[in-house]
């Protein structure tokens, strides 16, 4: 099961990296490179936030977080 998902990640961030460039202006094929790497910390970004929040409302008045500090207590 990791081994598939590690495949399927190399061909999807290969694919998204062929995606901006192929599809960004010549002029631009630079920046169209870098915006690989920033959509991959927005997503980081989101995936942060989106933790936190589940965390917050699920640990409201008292009951136990959905998520927790130790992987061993979730």
């Amino acid at each position: 099961q990791y081994v598939l998902l590690g495949v399927a990640d190399v061909f999807t961030t290969i694919a998204m990296l062929e995606f901006f460039y192929d599809q960004s202006p010549g002029d631009m094929q630079s920046l169209g490179t870098a915006l690989f790497p920033s959509s991959l910390g927005i997503g980081n970004f989101i995936s942060s936030f989106l933790l936190t929040t589940v965390a917050n409302i699920t640990g409201r008045g008292g009951h136990k977080s959905w998520i927790l500090n130790n992987l061993n207590d979730s």
